[in-house]
């Protein structure tokens, strides 16, 4: 790194943004938020800018264990499910097939 000291304070700001992602609190937050960078530095502008616009909805995700990830999970089989039925003629059968997959629905044998 010691070519450049522009390159220096690049991989310094990119390395501080990490650390704090990793260990998310809410004042090295705003330090790194804090940055006006110009010259060769300007790039990280934006997305700064962006992440000070989230800053709450970051900082919110964190604090909380709530995601979509079951719903995406099932999002994902059901579009598989009709990829792989070349068209369910009833719609009724669709249904009874994506819920066979998801073991919400069991067959009487």
């Amino acid at each position: 790194m010691s070519y450049s000291d522009t390159l220096k304070k690049a991989y310094d700001i990119y390395q501080e943004g990490l650390f704090i992602f990793k260990r998310l609190s809410k004042y090295p937050l705003d330090h790194l938020l804090s940055y006006k960078l110009e010259g060769a530095l300007r790039h990280f502008n934006r997305p700064l800018k962006t992440f000070n616009k989230y800053k709450e909805f970051i900082l919110n995700a964190y604090s909380y264990s709530y995601n979509n990830g079951n719903l995406e999970a099932w999002n994902n089989q059901i579009k598989t499910i009709k990829k792989t039925a070349y068209g369910f003629r009833n719609f009724e059968h669709l249904k009874k097939r994506c819920f066979l997959k998801m073991n919400r629905l069991s067959v009487a044998v």
